[in-house]
């Protein structure tokens, strides 16, 4: 017993050193608390819009939260939980679904600094359990129900046309199982210009027929269900490189050889899938792995997976080590990055891209004593976001230092006719902005250009908000490209 002791000891002092190997080779990873609240932050979504600005989705106290990382100070969008977001690559706009506290599926969207009504769907057989949004030109969305009378799970599909909703096509059928409905996940993606979809959804392990189920189509037509991968029996993450149509899947099983749970990865189109990876083990050499909770995004510049989870091991069913792990697919390469969130109680991962490249990693967890929200990437935080934004009195500005874009904010009451005048270091005027106030808070988006749309240089400017005669509030603005 003690020579098996003794050889544990080894094993994770050595797994502890390939580790920190591993931190070296792929550079820090830079850590960034996005939230403080009293509230529990959890099951946050990031996206990157087409000016480089990182969304942030979550739940918190029964509210769907967003906020621009660079600004804490988050909006409510509704109430509910299983929120699912997409951000379209050629319009821009950013869908949001999420199950609301009346059990129906929600719909919002953000177009040009504004987000739509809510819209809800009646339910047809039951309670809403799980929802994914999806967008061509306007909204798709795809959500399950638990049908009461045969106790299976519907997934149902609807989409817009001229901002009205149309049609309800029922995709599928699937038997929960020996797990909760409310633990359902589906997944949805574009995969072409003509607006062409893949709808998916798992059947749960007990079932006659278990695996990934998906269904490729648009609108009302759809084609036959097919099953991707068979092993696939709780969580899964999907998403697709467009306009290549190729979609990628990881998600989790349980192990052949042990009662331990695998993640696995496959890709392909319909009709067309590859052999599945094990990618979820051989990252720490403990008895039992226990890869969970993944997210799964495909970077559209040149199609890399990027696949994080949390990622558990334990030795004589004592927890040992627990970190995410993110991995990425080059060349038909894995290759991994471990020192995201070490030894940290790391929860609900998420993974976006920059138009650089860069990988960004939000995740949930209570390292500060409540469960807060969490970013992480390679590059150096000080220059991507802001632990504080720029308040004064009523402007605010955000992100800041920006590169691409910035949203500036202030309280309508805060000038009588408000104008916003940005000047560079020399006091001379760069452009203007006049706006009639229609709510209690004005917002709009500046992409860092002058008054002839020219990019502006590095530097620091001043942004003035005044009335029709003197300045009312003023804040400095970091332009770094």
């Amino acid at each position: 017993m003690l020579l098996r002791q003794r050889i544990i000891v080894v094993a994770l002092l050595f797994a502890a050193l390939l580790l920190f190997l591993s931190t070296l080779a792929n550079g820090a990873w830079q850590r960034t608390r996005l939230t403080d609240t009293a509230g529990e932050s959890t099951r946050p979504h990031l996206v990157h819009d087409l000016t480089d600005a990182a969304h942030v989705f979550y739940e918190e106290e029964g509210e769907i939260r967003h906020l621009v990382v660079g600004n804490p100070v988050p909006e409510v969008l509704g109430t509910g939980d299983e929120l699912d977001v997409e951000h379209c690559g050629v319009c821009g706009e950013i869908s949001l679904a999420w199950v609301g506290t009346d059990e129906h599926p929600h719909f919002r969207s953000f177009a040009d600094g504004v987000w739509s009504a809510d819209s809800f769907q009646p339910t047809v057989f039951g309670p809403t359990v799980a929802v994914a949004v999806s967008h061509h030109g306007e909204g798709r969305l795809l959500w399950a129900e638990y049908d009461l009378m045969t106790e299976e799970l519907v997934v149902l599909f609807i989409w817009q046309n001229d901002g009205e909703w149309e049609g309800i096509v029922e995709l599928g059928r699937t038997d929960p199982g020996d797990y909760y409905p409310e633990d359902t996940v589906l997944s949805l993606d574009r995969i072409g210009s003509d607006g062409r979809l893949i709808a998916s959804w798992v059947n749960a392990e007990i079932s006659a027929t278990p695996g990934l189920r998906a269904r490729t189509g648009k609108d009302a037509s759809w084609d036959e269900v097919e099953t991707v991968y068979g092993h696939f029996a709780w969580d899964y993450a999907g998403d697709t490189a467009y306009p290549s149509g190729v979609t990628h899947f990881a998600g989790n099983g349980p192990q052949p050889t042990c009662p331990c749970n695998s993640l696995h990865y496959v890709s392909g189109s319909e009709g067309s899938w590859s052999e599945a990876e094990n990618i979820g083990r051989d990252h720490y050499p403990a008895e039992m792995e226990w890869p969970q909770q993944m997210a799964l995004h495909v970077r559209q510049s040149d199609g890399v997976p990027l696949v994080v989870w949390r990622h558990e091991a334990y030795e004589m069913l004592e927890l040992v080590d627990e970190r995410l792990v993110l991995g990425n697919k080059v060349g038909g390469e894995w290759s991994y990055q471990y020192d995201i969130a070490a030894g940290r109680n790391a929860q609900h991962p998420d993974v976006s891209t920059d138009a650089a490249g860069h990988a960004y990693v939000v995740w949930s967890d209570d390292s500060g004593g409540a469960f807060d929200l969490y970013l992480a990437t390679d590059l150096d935080p000080s220059s991507l976001v802001t632990t504080e934004v720029a308040d004064y009195g009523g402007l605010r500005v955000y992100p800041n230092p920006a590169r691409l874009g910035a949203f500036v904010e202030w309280d309508s009451d805060a000038a009588t006719a408000p104008r916003l005048r940005l000047l560079d270091a020399f006091g001379r005027e760069v452009c203007t902005h006049s706006l009639v106030p229609e709510s209690d808070c004005v917002r709009v988006w500046w992409e860092l250009t002058d008054r002839a749309g020219r990019p502006l240089p590095n530097g620091v400017y001043l942004l003035e908000l005044s009335d029709d005669i003197d300045p009312v509030e003023s804040t400095r603005i970091v332009v770094i490209r």
